[in-house]
């Protein structure tokens, strides 16, 4: 798939990643079952926002059209928000190991939110 037609949407897979990690972090303290499993999903939602961070500014720098059209195109646009919302869950799965890290990830995942809400809400009025 070339840059210029990746999709933001692909951040969704850090979300259900980093959303089965932590629901197995908590649930291994409940019903007794290794933590292993959770933290190897949080690492592998690591390893998937990372290596789409980089694509995605990498499209930012050669494609920055493309991307903004996908932001502002009324059908996709919501789908944005898959980035920020997945960072925010990955924030709370490294904050057992690196809290400053994870603080830092969350609130910028929380301004990247902020941002996408104005500009969608922008192009809805």
């Amino acid at each position: 798939m070339p840059r210029a037609r990746l999709p933001i949407s692909l951040f969704a897979m850090v979300m259900g990643t980093a959303g089965l990690g932590l629901a197995w972090r908590a649930a291994a303290h409940v019903l007794q079952l290794p933590a292993w499993p959770g933290e190897a999903w949080l690492l592998i939602a690591l390893i998937c926002f990372v290596a789409l961070s980089i694509a995605t500014l990498r499209r930012l720098w050669s494609h920055p059209e493309g991307l903004r059209e996908e932001v502002l195109d009324r059908a996709t646009g919501g789908l944005a928000a898959c980035l920020p919302i997945g960072g925010s869950l990955l924030a709370g799965g490294l904050h057992a190991y690196v809290p400053a890290a994870a603080v830092g990830l969350w609130w910028a995942s929380a301004a990247l939110l902020l941002a996408l809400q104005v500009i969608l809400l922008a192009q809805w009025f």
